[in-house]
C-alpha cells in the first residue's frame, strides 16, 4: 500500500503493519528523504506536459532513478509506503503526477489521505503483466547502477542472489 500524507496525519494515524516512511516535501525532519522533486524547469508547464517531463526525469537521472526504488522496491516486498507531502499548488501538481506515473508503470494504486480515515482505504498492490516487467527491468537496472556505484567487489562479497541485495543495500530500501 502506498500512501501520500502531510505529518500531521500521520502523527494521529496508528500503523499496525510493516511500513516505510519517506520524506518528500514536508518539513518535518527525521524522516529519510527521496529526492524526486523535478527540476526547476518544470515549473510552468500545463498538466500533461508536466507529468511526461516528470516521468523523463524520474527514469532518465540515474540518481533521481535510485531514489524512485526506494519507494518501488519495499512495495513489491510487502512493505507498505508512506509518502510525507506538503500541501500547496505546486507540491499538490508533483504529488499527483507521482501518483500517475507509479499507476501507470507498476499498477501502484495510491491515495492522498487528507485525515486519519482516509487511511483504513488504501489499497494493496496488484501485479500485472506488464508492471511485473517494467519492475523486473527497473530492478535489474537499479542492481546495475548499485553495483557501478559500490564497486563489483564489494558487491560479489556481500550480494549472495538477487534477492539477497536489500540486506546489503546502502539506500535502505
Amino acid at each position: 500500500m502506498l500512501t501520500f500524507m502531510t505529518a500531521d496525519v500521520l502523527s494521529k494515524i496508528e500503523i499496525s503493519r510493516p511500513t516505510s516512511i519517506l520524506n518528500l516535501s514536508s518539513f518535518k525532519m527525521g524522516f529519510n528523504r527521496i529526492n524526486i522533486a523535478p527540476p526547476y524547469n518544470c515549473v510552468g508547464l500545463d498538466e500533461k506536459m508536466f507529468d511526461m517531463t516528470y516521468a523523463q526525469f524520474l527514469l532518465q537521472d540515474e540518481q533521481v532513478f535510485m531514489e524512485l526504488m526506494k519507494i518501488i522496491e519495499p512495495i513489491y516486498q510487502g512493505v507498505d509506503i508512506i509518502i510525507l507531502i506538503s500541501l500547496g499548488i505546486d507540491w499538490d501538481m508533483i504529488t499527483e503526477s507521482l501518483q500517475k506515473f507509479l499507476q501507470q508503470r507498476y499498477n501502484i494504486i495510491s491515495s492522498i489521505c487528507y485525515d486519519v480515515e482516509d487511511y483504513e482505504y488504501g489499497q494493496d498492490l496488484i501485479m500485472t503483466q506488464n508492471s511485473l516487467y517494467n519492475f523486473d527491468n527497473d530492478r535489474k537496472r537499479f542492481i546495475n547502477l548499485f553495483v557501478a556505484i559500490n564497486g563489483k567487489d564489494i558487491v560479489d562479497k556481500s550480494i549472495k542472489t538477487d534477492d539477497d541485495f536489500i540486506k546489503y543495500n546502502k539506500y535502505n530500501i
